[in-house]
């Protein structure tokens, strides 16, 4: 098993955003195994807001791996803290998503229901985060239907940008699940 260095990867990431750079990393499958075993770690120890690196790491990384898709679902789960809610969904669109496009494969039934607790957030970032990973769930998008209608924010939604995106993301959906063209 490779022996990362979580913080000296961040940091390179870290030093690479500030020089305007986007990076791309290419870890191997025995690193990113690594990274969900230090995540699912974090996890029992009731230590989620130290998940950044991680969660930064992943979002800049080219390729996924199966074994980071329980932290993930966990960290939906079970965070409150809205900051690793909007990194871990970020996150989410690379170590999911993105990866199940790849290989084929539909996206696990289980990480779409794990979005429902992000969904139930007040707070409108984590709100907005959620739905921006609906919308890239494509015709799975209907799973969560019923409860993204619930959230609509109403029209005073315009004095908020993250309640303004939110609404417009969902009358976006809308159409898409009235089938017209978008």
């Amino acid at each position: 098993m490779a022996n990362l260095d979580i913080d000296a990867l961040y940091e390179k990431v870290l030093n690479e955003l500030k020089m305007g750079k986007r990076p791309l990393l290419n870890l191997s499958i025995d690193e990113l195994i690594e990274l969900a075993m230090a995540w699912e770690e974090l996890i029992e120890k009731k230590e989620t807001e130290k998940l950044l690196p991680i969660l930064c790491i992943l979002d800049h990384t080219k390729s996924s791996h199966a074994d980071l898709h329980a932290p993930l679902i966990k960290t939906l789960q079970e965070s409150n803290h809205n900051d690793i809610l909007v990194f871990t969904l970020s996150a989410s669109l690379k170590v999911v998503i993105e990866e199940c496009e790849r290989q084929g494969k539909r996206i696990p039934f289980d990480f779409i229901k794990s979005l429902e607790t992000p969904l139930n957030s007040n707070h409108p970032e984590v709100l907005e985060w959620s739905l921006r990973v609906v919308d890239a769930l494509g015709h799975q998008s209907i799973i969560l239907k019923e409860l993204i209608l619930q959230k609509k924010p109403g029209i005073l939604s315009v004095f908020n940008q993250h309640k303004k995106n939110s609404r417009q993301i969902i009358e976006y959906l809308e159409k898409r699940w009235q089938g017209k063209a978008i």
